[in-house]
Parts: structure tokens; sequence; C-alpha cells
């Protein structure tokens, strides 16, 4: 039985912080915050006991992050894939978003796969249609071109999208931050085993954290 399991990203420096963004050289782009880090490291432990062969998590500073802390649990090397990024709504992003190197995410990073090549680079802007059309066909070749059980780490919109990708008929999915959802292929089709509201792994969880 295959397995496939989503992570949303741990909390944001920028969530913690409302001045965060007025002085950051890069204010689209926001690191972990002390709690998201905790919350990341306590979903690696989460997952260290699961049967993991791939890490794959979107280009954002926040994500790779959370990547890394799991995949110190995990031991194994983080794939940047670039259709698993945030949703490109023209309102969230006044232009197309840069990111931060590969070389420089492996140099804070040292798990980040330098060699790695993203299977879908999404277009700017995007609404619904595009973001539900980009996960759905990132998911569709992670799965085909990695054998055994994948772990994508991402976003709100991006566990949606795979969500109503792969689930007929449609389930809802909760995202919390560093939520854990995970989904089981049987017969051909995929199911739930855990919808992501479960985050009794968390000493912090986001109902709980109070935003400056």
């Amino acid at each position: 039985m295959r397995t496939l399991w989503l992570v949303r990203h741990g909390n944001r420096a920028d969530f913690v912080d409302r001045t965060w963004r007025d002085t950051a050289p890069r204010p689209h782009d926001p690191p972990l915050s002390d709690d998201g880090v905790m919350q990341a490291r306590e979903t690696g432990a989460r997952l260290a006991r699961e049967h993991i062969d791939y890490l794959f998590t979107s280009p954002f500073l926040r994500t790779v992050e959370t990547a890394w802390h799991l995949a110190e649990c995990l031991d194994l090397p983080v794939h940047i894939e670039h259709g698993l990024c945030e949703m490109l709504r023209a309102e969230w992003f006044p232009c197309p978003p840069d990111y931060l190197p590969v070389d420089e995410m492996a140099r804070r990073f040292p798990r980040v796969n330098t060699t790695y090549h993203s299977v879908h680079r999404p277009a700017y802007p995007e609404d619904d249609a595009a973001l539900r059309a980009r996960t759905a066909a990132t998911v569709a070749q992670l799965l085909r071109q990695h054998p055994g059980n994948l772990l994508l780490i991402g976003h709100g919109a991006t566990l949606y999208g795979i969500g109503h990708a792969l689930l007929a008929p449609a389930v809802p999915l909760h995202t919390p931050l560093c939520c854990v959802i995970q989904l089981y292929e049987h017969d051909g089709r995929w199911h739930v085993a855990a919808d992501g509201r479960d985050v009794s792994h968390l000493s912090q969880r986001e109902s709980e954290i109070r935003l400056a």
C-alpha cells in the first residue's frame, strides 16, 4: 500500500512580528518563527517512525526550512519542487516571486539536493483553476517518477490542490500549521487515513499562537 504524506510549513516570522516585512530584503519570503521551528522539529519527530522514501518541498524559505528539520529526523535529502509553491495570486504577489538560489539554500540547509530539477514551474499569476491544474500535474508526475512513499511539504493552497486532484469524491482536508495529512492508495484510488485535523504532535498549535 503506497502512502503520500502532506505537511504544511510551520509558523512564519511575519505572522509573529508584523514589522518584519518593513526591513526585510525579501519581504515576500519569510523564514520560520521560533515557534515555527519548534513545530517543524516536532513534526519531524512525529514522522520519524514512518517509512518515507522521498521528500519534496516548495521553494519558499519557510517550507524549505520546515523540510530541513523533517529531513534531519528522517535522514533524507531535500528536493526543492517549484510545482509545490504557494498559490501565485496577484493580490499576494505584485510581481513573480523570486527564491533564494538553490546553492544558497544548500549552504543554509545542507540536505538540499542541488542536482534535482523541478517537474513543474508555475506561471504567474494564478487563479484557483490554475492552482488546481498545477498541483494536479505536479503530484501526478512525482508519483509516476518516484516509487515508494512520498512526503510533500507546501502551503495551505498546495495541500488543497493535491487533495482536489487525488480524492474523488472530494474529501475536505484540514491544513493548520505543520498539519500531517496521510493518504494511501488502494485499488487504484487514493483514500484519507489522516485528514490533518489531529495536531496532537505539536506543543504549540495554530489556534494557540498569538499573532502580534
